[in-house]
């Protein structure tokens, strides 16, 4: 069987499974867990959110976030200071190592990403985007949670 006979479905996932492990090799050196990485990006775009809009922009449960930033924190990449208007809240912002390792993390991203879509055209590209973008969309009109396993809150992702 040749590879356009799998499903959509399978190339997809495949797809997704060697762009993580390649990326995750290209990041061996760097002390990240790949759990962190939209984290990280989160916090380099949105300084200063609390605990619970990391959750919900990231539709992870609170207790995977504290985990991670538990351990973003012993790795200096985070530091918590507490809101000036609530002190209940603590807002969780990137150290300058954590926005020097996410310069990093990204450079590395974007070249696998360039090596990913070699030989295609930007129009190519576009359109694979398009495609790609009209494939989440007709999932989404379907009935049913986006919860797998616990790991997205339903309505959200």
């Amino acid at each position: 069987m040749n590879e356009k006979e799998h499903s959509a479905e399978f190339l997809m996932m495949k797809l997704l499974h060697v762009y993580a492990a390649k990326t995750f090799h290209q990041l061996s050196h760097v002390n990240l867990h790949p759990g962190q990485m939209p984290m990280l990006n989160l916090l380099y775009q949105q300084d200063g959110l609390s605990q619970k809009e990391i959750c919900s922009k990231l539709c992870i449960k609170p207790s995977t976030v504290t985990v991670s930033l538990q351990r973003m924190e012993k790795s200096a990449l985070v530091c918590r200071v507490a809101d000036e208007k609530d002190k209940r809240i603590q807002r969780i912002y990137l150290t300058d190592y954590g926005r020097e390792l996410h310069r990093e993390v990204e450079k590395i991203r974007k070249e696998v990403n360039a090596v990913m879509v070699q030989g295609m055209t930007p129009e190519e590209v576009d359109h694979l985007k398009d495609q790609i973008l009209q494939m989440q969309e007709n999932l989404e009109k379907m009935p049913g949670s986006m919860e797998i396993k616990g790991y997205f809150r339903e309505g959200e992702q």
